[in-house]
């Protein structure tokens, strides 16, 4: 593994996560600004909506792509449905 370097504010905490090296942060994805999109795009009665702004607002890149799988299948059910 590579050298582990420290980054300013990275102890910090977000949710229950913390990162402290350049090799951990990179591996993090913000949901900020997609729970921003779905708040002003998805109605409240949206299951996706509630999905996604259930979740953390920092989360690893693996989890966030298997989420964001579900997210796109779920997206077109509910345009498929309207």
């Amino acid at each position: 593994m590579g050298a582990s370097w420290h980054i300013p504010g990275a102890n910090e905490k977000v949710g229950n996560l913390q990162p402290t090296t350049l090799e951990q942060s990179a591996e993090m994805v913000s949901f900020v600004e997609l729970k921003q999109l779905v708040v002003k795009l998805l109605p409240s009665t949206s299951i996706l909506r509630k999905m996604v702004l259930g979740e953390r607002d920092m989360m690893s890149r693996t989890n966030a792509i298997a989420k964001m799988e579900i997210y796109v299948r779920l997206l077109y059910s509910e345009l498929r449905d309207q």
